[in-house]
């Protein structure tokens, strides 16, 4: 067999030499310093090892250092194939280069992780077959020919433990082959024969092949040869499996398949492919179901799958994504705002029909505390302010104020100039992009942890994890306590669902945080993360604080203010004038009028700062109607106003008798007249003798034979006695008082009467 080797390169390596490439590989058996390896050596004896693996170094006389061969360091040596490669890789191309060869060599940085793989195993066997041979003072091709040998003496040695643990009979050459073990994957011994450190897993990677059935995975002398012949000429690169054939492009046919698949409605594959088959033109071959599974399957990664049956939203969770650090940042310094609607039934506050809240949080982007909240019907700008408000008050004012394009963020309200609240807080407002909630992600996240784990404790949880059983049971109930009682007892009242949000989110603000810092509890001695409420105080220990607003000025700063024009000591606002003389020198000239949504009844009016625009100086506080006056005087106006309404009231309630009367009116056959025995024979008429006390014994009998029924005035007298003796009711009262509660204007005179309709409610509820 011919001798292959390398080309010349270092094999011998000064105790600096091996430092600084430890060093510059990371590698950590081996110390980084030149004073550390040669104590290493002198602790293992290398300076004892003969001239093939330590020599002294040339140049130097009398105690002078030592050189030593690398195959001291087995883990090393792939290291310094490395650099060899980076050494000689491009010399040794250009050579290549220079014979005409027509090799294409592709870059190793572009091999992909199976072939990287293979090729570092294959130079992984090279690497121990030249250090073995250096060790044994042998040629590179002696050293492969013992590789081959010690391939051999590991089959024997694994056959021979596999007969030992079926407990089968051993011969002598068994017997030694488990004593001394297997001789390609025992390390190198001067005093044993062979030793390469080479494992059988290796061999199954150099061998770029799956094993199936074959237990143990051998190389070919052959196979060796090639591999040192193409690593001499070609480099590293050279060792990786050669490339497979080129994938083939995606049929054009299949893009009509996909517009049959790619539908929102995500329809089966086999529902597409039959009508994909449907839509086939004569004389063109259709694609069978298991090539478009193919080509699905291995064609097309997940994004280009899922186009088209998924929206730019959904398809955007699929791709990679930047991670935002908030650890340099202050608190204040971003406070980010979404909303969200709740995912459990409450009572109306007016209605008391179930109806789902939106709750409004603002969360601080450094510390994650959640700074503010707000409840309403739906998001809107009034909610988003009364948040806004509340982080600002208790927490201090924002630098930034990072939200969506929702209407409840985007409007004139937030966004005028001059007189936006966001100019005259300071504040600036950022928009997310659109179809990119995942910059959002903190307080997107943050609604599962506090606000759905609140909605699971209300019987009336909407969400996928609740029972469908008992979701329906739920909804029918309250649906049938509202239709019989205006109410239902499922539904949590409105304060007391304000109370239970308070709450959660106190507690939310003092749990442990998975993006805050660890630090160790003081009562238990673990570690665990931070809660929000510990990393704004570590802040304020540190020094910060917050930019606060005087509580007197809170309220002007968060109103918001619009331009009007006064008119004769008149300003407008939503269709309604507002009065003050104050206003009268400011007869057509334009102000600021700011707002309160909760106090219609009066407006605040100021002047235009000149050099800002913004609202200035306070003029007056007008107020609604602030110009009329009464046309008669205000006591007659009240008592003819309380005589029309006790008229009302008399007209309703003869309305109600009316409507009962026709429902509870017996069914009565028509009148006919009928004439008498004495008519038709003419009889004279007998007078029986009747006893002077008759007539008042016959009244005392038909009393005592009357049956008593208990009378009542009116609806409301029925409901105050109801109250009172709830246990005398009969099934008629109960559906009358059922139909008063559920009655609007019935209603109304109940409550005007005195009557309490939450403990009226709670009766007939009781009596059902």
């Amino acid at each position: 067999m011919n001798d292959l080797s390398f080309p010349k390169v270092q094999e011998f390596f000064t105790a600096r030499e091996l430092a600084e490439m430890a060093s510059r590989w990371g590698y950590k058996g081996l110390p980084h310093s030149e004073s550390g390896v040669i104590r290493r050596a002198k602790r293992d004896g290398w300076n004892d090892q003969p001239v093939s693996i330590c020599r002294k170094r040339e140049g130097k006389e009398g105690g002078g250092g030592f050189e030593y061969h690398i195959s001291l360091l087995p883990d090393m040596q792939g290291m310094l194939l490395k650099e060899r490669l980076l050494k000689t890789g491009t010399s040794v191309r250009n050579a290549v280069a220079v014979r005409n060869e027509a090799v294409a060599v592709p870059a190793s940085a572009a091999l992909a992780r199976r072939s990287r793989t293979t090729a570092e195993a294959r130079s992984e066997i090279m690497v121990a077959i030249i250090g073995y041979a250096a060790r044994r003072g042998k040629k590179i091709s002696q050293g492969m020919a013992d590789f081959l040998t010690a391939q051999e003496g590991h089959r024997l040695w694994r056959e021979s433990c596999a007969a030992r643990d079926r407990g089968d009979y051993l011969d002598a050459p068994a017997m030694r082959a488990i004593q001394l073990g297997s001789p390609m994957e025992r390390p190198f011994d001067p005093k044993s024969p062979y030793g390469f450190g080479v494992s059988e897993e290796i061999l199954a990677q150099a061998n770029n092949r799956p094993r199936k059935d074959v237990d143990f995975c051998t190389v070919s002398e052959r196979s060796l040869a090639r591999w040192m012949k193409a690593h001499r000429e070609r480099g590293f690169v050279a060792l990786a499996p050669a490339a497979t054939k080129a994938a083939e492009p995606i049929p054009e046919d299949f893009w009509r398949f996909m517009r049959f698949f790619a539908l929102p409605a995500k329809p089966a594959i086999s529902r597409s492919h039959r009508k994909y088959l449907e839509s086939t033109p004569a004389g063109i071959t259709p694609m069978t179901i298991d090539q478009v599974k193919y080509t699905l399957r291995e064609k097309l990664d997940h994004i280009e799958r899922n186009k088209g049956r998924e929206g730019a939203l959904t398809l955007r969770s699929r791709m990679a994504y930047v991670s935002r650090d908030t650890s340099d940042l202050l608190p204040t310094t971003i406070y980010v705002a979404d909303g969200h609607t709740f995912d459990a039934e409450v009572a109306d506050p007016n209605s008391y029909r179930a109806m789902r809240p939106e709750i409004t949080s603002i969360m601080d982007g450094a510390t994650r505390r959640l700074v503010g909240w707000a409840i309403s019907r739906k998001e809107n700008v009034i909610a988003v302010t009364e948040a806004l408000r509340n982080a600002c008050l208790e927490n201090g004012l924002p630098a930034v104020f990072y939200v969506d394009r929702g209407a409840g963020y985007k409007n004139k309200t937030f966004d005028d100039n001059g007189n936006g609240l966001m100019s005259r807080l300071g504040i600036d407002k950022m928009h997310a992009l659109p179809y990119g909630s995942q910059a959002k992600g903190n307080i997107e996240r943050s609604h599962q942890t506090i606000w759905i784990t609140l909605a699971k404790e209300f019987p009336t949880y909407l969400g996928d994890a609740m029972d469908k059983e008992a979701r329906q049971k739920a909804f029918r109930q309250s649906r049938k306590e509202i239709a019989e009682f205006g109410s239902s007892s499922l539904l949590m009242p409105w304060e007391t669902f304000r109370a239970e949000v308070a709450r959660r989110a106190a507690e939310y603000n003092d749990e442990p945080h998975s993006s805050l810092p660890r630090i160790i509890d003081p009562v238990t001695g673990q570690r665990r993360f931070m809660t929000p409420n510990e990393a704004w105080e570590m802040h304020v220990r540190d020094g910060f604080e917050p930019v606060r607003i005087d509580p007197e000025m809170m309220d002007d700063l968060f109103r918001p203010y619009v331009e009007r024009t006064v008119a004769r000591c008149l300003v407008q606002w939503n269709t309604n004038e507002y009065f003050s003389l104050d206003l009268n020198p400011y007869h057509e000239q334009k102000v600021f009028v700011g707002y309160d949504d909760a106090q219609a009844d009066k407006v605040w009016v100021r002047e235009i700062d000149r050099e800002t625009g913004e609202p200035g100086r306070l003029i007056t506080i007008a107020i609604y109607g602030g110009n009329k006056v009464s046309y008669m005087p205000r006591t007659r106006i009240a008592a003819a106003t309380e005589q029309r309404q006790k008229g009302a009231l008399k007209r309703l309630e003869a309305k109600v008798r009316d409507v009962e009367a026709e429902r509870d009116a017996p069914y009565l056959l028509e009148h006919q007249p009928v004439q008498t025995a004495g008519e038709v024979f003419d009889f004279p008429a007998f007078v029986p003798a009747v006893p002077a006390d008759s007539t008042v014994r016959k009244s005392e009998v038909s009393d005592q034979t009357k049956p008593k029924r208990r009378t009542f005035g009116s609806d409301e007298e029925l409901a105050a006695w109801a109250l009172k003796h709830p246990n005398e009711l009969i099934p008629k009262q109960i559906i009358l008082l059922r139909q008063c509660v559920n009655n609007s204007v019935k209603a109304d005179l109940f409550r005007m009467s005195g009557i309490d309709l939450e403990a009226l409610r709670t009766l007939l509820r009781a009596v059902a």
